[in-house]
């Protein structure tokens, strides 16, 4: 089989399209849970937060909100630059070892992990699974 058709065939099935929503809507969760954790450990309103990153708090809200609104790369880019971190997806990074917990994996700083991983791992661990049935 063609990779073109499966490609088609996947796209068609219902099991997959349903699977695309889960993981877009877990991914707008860990980015709000990520966002709204690093405007807490600075201390700042929503409000605060928004005109530090040039956006206004009804806006910070949505984000905070998650559902079904993924934020881009620029806005989280955008957001890493007014707090001086790394943006490693999926979470926001330092080198500051004092704000921290080491991630014994990766042995990278993270300052705000995601509850949602393990959702969202499995998943994309779903999805394989159908990808591998169809082709």
């Amino acid at each position: 089989m063609r990779l073109n058709e499966l490609q088609r065939r996947i796209r068609n099935d219902a099991r997959f399209t349903e699977a695309r929503k889960e993981v877009r809507k877990d991914l707008a969760f860990q980015i709000a849970h990520l966002i709204e954790n690093l405007r807490l450990s600075f201390g700042l309103s929503q409000s605060q937060f928004a005109k530090k990153i040039g956006l206004h708090q009804p806006a910070v809200a949505r984000l905070e909100r998650g559902g079904s609104i993924v934020p881009s790369l620029t806005m989280l880019q955008r957001i890493a630059d007014a707090f001086e971190l790394d943006l490693i997806l999926p979470t926001f990074s330092t080198r500051d070892s004092s704000l921290t917990k080491t991630n014994s994996d990766t042995r990278s700083h993270e300052v705000f992990p995601s509850p949602y991983y393990e959702r969202t791992h499995e998943t994309s661990r779903r999805t394989g699974e159908l990808v591998r049935t169809l082709s």
